[in-house]
């Protein structure tokens, strides 16, 4: 862990858990030296990583210096802030086949055949 750094933990759900964060379900967590964050990876963690106009660690430990703020679910710091497509979903999607199909189109195998 670096140690020249301010650290701020993520813990990422597959499930949104939408009060986890608050006072009352903090005593249910374990204890941790660090600020931690619970978010989910469908609504929160994968509109995080598109943000485009700050850095998602400066938002992280903005949110996590605010008391009230820090309590609430991860997508209330993603307010107001413009994002990008997701370029790791984006590739994802282009690597199936039935992106091909949409547009008409028929995908080659890496040797330029046709499939």
């Amino acid at each position: 862990m670096p140690t020249d750094r301010p650290v701020h933990g993520l813990i990422v759900t597959m499930e949104p858990f939408h009060i986890v964060n608050a006072p009352v379900q903090r005593p249910q967590l374990p204890a941790t030296t660090v600020p931690v964050t619970v978010c989910s990876i469908g609504g929160e963690l994968e509109n995080t990583v598109t943000i485009t106009d700050a850095p998602v660690g400066r938002l992280l430990l903005e949110r996590a210096a605010d008391a009230q703020r820090s309590t609430y679910a991860l997508r209330e710091a993603l307010s107001g802030h413009p994002h990008a497509r997701n370029a790791v979903l984006d590739a994802g999607w282009d690597s199936y086949p039935w992106r091909y199909a949409a547009a008409g189109q028929m995908p080659s195998e890496p040797d330029g055949a046709e499939l």
